[in-house]
């Protein structure tokens, strides 16, 4: 094989492996920095839904009152 032709190909398979494996850090990276965020707002979520919770506790308690119930009524009156 002509010297040249081996240093081509030398050439070229390092600007391929090069950019495969820059384009693998990127992957990586966007990757890590998805699954943050998905974990920061499934946090939220959580965090939203236990408080919902604590209020519709509340609104039960409420209306499950006798009191609740007789001005209830009397505004029905």
């Amino acid at each position: 094989m002509d010297k040249n032709v081996l240093i081509t190909i030398m050439m070229i398979t390092f600007i391929i492996g090069t950019t495969a494996t820059e384009m693998l850090k990127h992957y990586m990276r966007a990757k890590r920095t998805h699954s943050s965020q998905a974990d920061d707002e499934l946090k939220q979520l959580r965090q939203q839904n236990q408080h919902l919770e604590k209020r519709v506790q509340v609104l039960e308690k409420i209306v499950t009152e006798n009191s609740y119930e007789l001005n209830q009524q009397l505004k029905s009156l």
